[in-house]
């Protein structure tokens, strides 16, 4: 089922959150960090404690299917409960999170930037790192409550340093990157490299984000999208290599994702390009 209100709301998360970049002081980790791995333990806990469903999504998620040798680093730990409610009500919700990572001596700092709840955790200057919930309103969580749903019954459980955790499948994982690489394609009038190799968009991700690191204070918008263009394409690669698609719940998927902002074609030509053939 196709739900509209998704779509759009969806864009505008990502176009509004494509002109931020993430916090530039933060330490970047890769998945089998302690750092991460005591976050992913932070969630379960919270999710333990009130009995709650949700999964882990973006980078990190991707980092989980993927050999470690492919893994990139990042700054964040993207979390979806099916959860709805307003800033009051998350804070009281996110207690057991929060009292977890102070148990493990770490420093808290929950706060609202823009579309999301960041968590930004640290000891001391040394290490730090992010956990990032999005903002679900009453009406945009029952407007889309299905799609939230599927996601969740699809999603797989993995196990990284002997702790199990809840992720995105990869079919969710690839669908929601090619959506934002078509968006940001077409509002920005950027596009994905010729070369789609997984070593080529490695050094391009690196290359971007040295320039934009070095001239935070002056980059553009749509310097920002590029990056993050170029950072979706590598996990597409990856998962596609790594991983491979089941065809029938891709097909599900990509109808649930498009909108009048993306056709179903314009998914399938994008997956060409990296040569990805649903099985």
């Amino acid at each position: 089922m196709t739900i509209k209100g998704l779509h759009i709301e969806r864009f505008i998360r990502e176009k509004d959150d494509s002109f931020k970049m993430k916090p530039v002081n933060l330490t970047p980790h890769k998945s089998e960090d302690k750092i991460v791995v005591d976050a992913i333990k932070a969630v379960n806990y919270l999710k333990e404690e009130k009995q709650l469903k949700g999964r882990i999504g973006g980078g990190m998620a991707v980092q989980s299917y993927i050999p470690s040798e492919l893994h990139r680093l990042t700054i964040d730990l993207d979390v979806s409960l099916l959860w709805h409610g307003g800033a009051p009500e998350f804070k009281e919700l996110s207690k057991p999170l929060i009292d977890y990572l102070k148990a493990n001596n770490y420093q808290v700092n929950l706060q609202k930037k823009g579309f999301a709840y960041e968590f930004i955790f640290n000891k001391g200057t040394k290490d730090s790192f992010m956990i990032q919930h999005p903002k679900y309103s009453k009406n945009y969580f029952e407007r889309n409550k299905k799609s939230l749903e599927r996601e969740i019954e699809n999603e797989r459980i993995l196990s990284k340093k002997d702790v199990s955790f809840s992720v995105l499948s990869p079919e969710d994982l690839m669908v929601g990157k090619l959506n934002r690489a078509i968006i940001f394609s077409k509002e920005y009038g950027i596009s994905a490299p010729k070369d789609v190799s997984l070593e080529n968009l490695k050094k391009e991700s690196e290359r971007l984000r040295e320039g934009v690191v070095s001239r935070f204070s002056e980059v553009s918008p749509r310097e920002v999208a590029l990056l993050r263009l170029v950072n979706d394409c590598y996990d597409i690669q990856c998962l596609n290599d790594s991983v491979g698609l089941n065809k029938n719940y891709f097909n599900e998927v990509v109808k649930d994702w498009k909108s009048s902002k993306t056709s179903v074609y314009s998914f399938y030509r994008l997956l060409d390009k990296f040569g990805v053939s649903p099985i």
